[in-house]
């Protein structure tokens, strides 16, 4: 997946606040950006795509699909 469009996502947010924002914990979230998860969640995806209205190529890219 897309560890910069992620990062881009959060922006300025601190990763707790965006963890509490996709209704995961701060240490998931860290190993989402860490890349230590090889897929982002579908439930974290669907919380992305929502909040920012992301186009269905947008969560593609997101999720490593071009």
């Amino acid at each position: 997946y897309n560890i910069e469009m992620l990062k881009k996502l959060r922006g300025s947010m601190i990763k707790v606040e965006f963890a509490k924002v996709l209704g995961i914990s701060k240490q998931r979230y860290q190993f989402i950006e860490n890349g230590r998860y090889k897929e982002i969640p579908l439930s974290v995806v669907q919380k992305l795509k929502d909040r920012y209205d992301l186009t269905p190529e947008q969560v593609l890219e997101l999720i490593g699909i071009k």
